[in-house]
């Protein structure tokens, strides 16, 4: 899903570094006045393990490449604002070595740290409390949250992408959107797995307050 520097033009990747901005300054402010003590080294590890699924790419028909993002999981510990700094850092890291880039850095964080982060954190509230009743109800949630997340953030680099001219929507779509359909289904076994995993040996770590927006949406909180 990264989207490398020249392949949209720059006049657009503009137009998404002001909308990343946005939502940086947000997010570094909510992320330094809200991260507590336990938080703290949570985001580096959670950075360092979205880098790590990201590693493995898969180039797609376009430019771009299809892998695992990992946005949904993060917000469900951090919540989406943590999620879309553990997302950026990563970016940036990758942004030196060739994967992505820095003028498309705006870009790729608007589609893997701030759709997929807010989508797939909310979806997974939501999820939790309709499966609450449900055994694994959080493992169930993250798993479906992280795989709509993902298909959606990819379908909205596809739209990027056609609007840039770089390949036609109904090529894009069917690329991005199939490719991270099947990639989806693994994001969803390993959220699950991890959040298993953390449940059964530090269940406090998903007791930590999200750095979020303080007005809950979707009738969630």
């Amino acid at each position: 899903m990264h989207i490398p520097d020249g392949l949209i033009p720059y006049w657009q990747a503009g137009i998404y570094y002001l909308i990343a901005i946005v939502f940086w300054a947000i997010s570094f402010k909510k992320v330094s006045e809200e991260l507590s003590e336990k938080q703290i080294p949570l985001l580096g590890i959670l950075a360092a393990g979205l880098f790590a699924a990201q590693y493995v790419n898969y180039p797609i028909p376009g430019g771009t490449s299809g892998h695992l993002v990992g946005a949904a999981l993060a917000a469900a510990f951090v919540g989406p604002y943590g999620a879309i700094v553990a997302i950026t850092i990563v970016l940036i890291i990758q942004s030196t070595y060739g994967d992505g880039g820095i003028t498309t850095l705006g870009v790729n964080t608007l589609n893997m740290g701030i759709v997929a982060g807010f989508i797939g954190y909310y979806l997974y509230v939501w999820l939790k409390q309709v499966l609450s009743r449900r055994e694994n109800a959080e493992a169930i949630a993250i798993g479906i949250a992280g795989w709509v997340s993902i298909v959606i953030a990819s379908f909205i680099c596809a739209l990027e992408l056609a609007a840039g001219g770089v390949v036609p929507l109904k090529t894009a779509v069917i690329a991005m959107v199939g490719w991270h359909a099947i990639i989806g289904i693994g994001e969803a076994v390993i959220s699950a797995a991890v959040l298993i995993y953390v449940k059964s040996t530090a269940p406090d770590l998903l007791e930590l307050p999200k750095i979020g927006p303080e007005k809950p949406i979707l009738g969630v909180s």
